[in-house]
């Protein structure tokens, strides 16, 4: 959820790990914590009053937030970006000192411009391949470039306005894009 002023010179951002309604009214942000409705009920459809129901939203409910105050509107505050390090922290693991091969520092993927985002990375269900999944963020035309620098790869395209985009990287170096069932 995010306001910017009328101006667009700041906003803020209301983002969660697992909220899913919420609403801004007369410049409140709220956000529904706990609703309860019958499992798999739609309107119309009315409930049988002898009827025993499953309901969703009960119980312990554990959840975080963050109030994101940012510059400029939400395109050049990178709330989706923000919102997306929110709820996919990086994991880590802590390892004994050695000499290693890799230097200090350096990256595994790097991804321009900013509104793409790399959603997934996973091995290729039917052939030996890496397989990225992109979508473009900002709901504008980009130019992307995904690189794998230490294996001097690089695949360059373009991503209409929140497209979604798969890739395929072959043993070989060679990028494919594919559809989202990597046929």
């Amino acid at each position: 959820m995010n306001i910017d002023e009328k101006d667009r010179s700041y906003g803020v951002a209301f983002i969660n790990d697992c909220k899913y309604g919420g609403d801004v009214l007369a410049g409140e942000m709220r956000l529904s914590i706990l609703r309860s409705p019958v499992y798999a009920h739609h309107i119309p459809r009315e409930l049988e009053g002898n009827k025993d129901y499953l309901y969703m939203d009960q119980g312990y409910h554990r959840f975080s937030y963050r109030i994101y105050p940012h510059p400029g509107d939400w395109r050049e505050g990178r709330v989706v970006q923000v919102a997306e390090e929110f709820n996919q922290p990086l994991l880590f693991t802590i390892e004994h000192p050695h000499a290693g091969k890799l230097p200090l520092s350096f990256s595994l993927i790097e991804s321009l411009p900013t509104n793409l985002i790399i959603s997934a990375l996973k091995m290729g269900e039917e052939e030996e391949a890496v397989i990225f999944r992109l979508w473009e963020s900002q709901g504008k035309n980009c130019q992307a470039s995904l690189g794998i620098p230490f294996l001097k790869t690089k695949w360059e395209g373009t991503l209409a306005p929140l497209e979604i985009k798969t890739l395929k990287l072959y043993p070989s170096l060679k990028w494919e894009e594919t559809n989202l069932l990597e046929v």
